[in-house]
């Protein structure tokens, strides 16, 4: 697997950090080293998930202000650190010191994973789409239109060769509905009871347990727990105390 610079994006609201921060997770579980980096200006709250005060952040490092090894917070999943977004982050991401702390970022682990700006929420993304080596789209399965995906390729027409996926967030499961009617199905055949011998239990033989009766019928649900933010990386959240 490839190593290098993943901008996560997204038409508009779509569950974009959720996203960025459990790939982030899993690539870190798996071995890797990760940095999450929030560069949403407005709604960037990644670190939010794993504890984390914000502090100067992106803007500051950018800006000049903090350094990035002052800037880099750890977390509890073990290789991967997250660089919160930081005050006034609207007004860092077209500086001309962005590549740099990326190409800075790209030295210090094997994934660096920009939660991104929408792409439809103006130009941050598109120009950040110039200083990474791909793309990820979130678009959501109940509320994202086909126009918006389109036009979220056209905003990225620049960088079509970066794009290496998308995910399709809030699908839904199927759950069971009680009181339904069960699906018609053929009677399964009865053997004769002469043609086949009665086994009989041995030593130590346990009867199996009778499964617990199913509820019929089926409907299309979305699953809410697995878009909440808490639950991303609950196992890993410092206490309370520790937060910074």
């Amino acid at each position: 697997m490839s190593t290098g610079t993943l901008l996560v994006t997204s038409p508009t609201g779509e569950a974009r950090t959720t996203v960025a921060a459990n790939l982030a997770v899993a690539l870190a579980t798996s071995g890797r080293s990760v940095v999450l980096v929030c560069a949403d200006p407005a709604r960037s709250r990644a670190h939010e998930y794993f504890g984390l005060g914000d502090g100067e952040g992106l803007a500051g490092v950018v800006d000049g202000r903090a350094t990035l090894a002052a800037e880099l917070r750890p977390t509890p999943v073990p290789g991967l650190s997250v660089l919160p977004a930081g005050p006034d982050a609207g007004t860092v991401l077209d500086r001309p010191t962005l590549p740099r702390v990326l190409a800075e970022l790209r030295t210090r682990a094997d994934f660096v994973i920009v939660d991104g700006p929408p792409a439809l929420a103006g130009a941050d993304a598109a120009g950040l789409a110039e200083h990474v080596d791909m793309i990820l789209v979130v678009a959501d399965a109940r509320r994202t239109t086909r126009h918006q995906v389109d036009a979220v390729r056209h905003e990225l027409d620049h960088a079509q060769a970066k794009l290496v996926g998308a995910v399709l967030d809030n699908v839904g499961r199927r759950i069971r509905l009680p009181g339904s009617r069960p699906p018609a199905s053929a009677p399964t055949p009865r053997p004769d009871p002469g043609s086949v011998p009665t086994p009989r239990p041995g030593p130590g033989f346990v009867p199996a347990a009778a499964p617990d009766p199913e509820p019929a019928g089926t409907t299309d649900e979305p699953d809410h727990h697995r878009n909440d933010p808490a639950a991303i990386v609950a196992r890993y959240r410092v206490p309370d105390a520790t937060r910074g």
